[in-house]
């Protein structure tokens, strides 16, 4: 699960594509998340019974 492109040995490693963007505004900030749905963990096979989780990366304009 990569948010963001990353270079790997001088080449960039693509992101994970987002399942979905929200964008909300509090005291004035402009908030932004970005949210990854059911992502599978390294060595574990997709299925039914394995547990599920999602990622939800919060972007505050206080620390750009």
């Amino acid at each position: 699960m990569r948010p963001l492109v990353r270079p790997y040995k001088d080449r960039p490693i693509a992101a994970t594509p987002l399942d979905q963007e929200v964008t909300w505004v509090e005291e004035g900030r402009k908030f932004r998340a970005q949210i990854w749905d059911n992502p599978v963990l390294p060595g574990v096979v997709p299925g039914p019974q394995q547990a599920t989780f999602r990622v939800i990366a919060i972007y505050d304009p206080r620390y750009d």
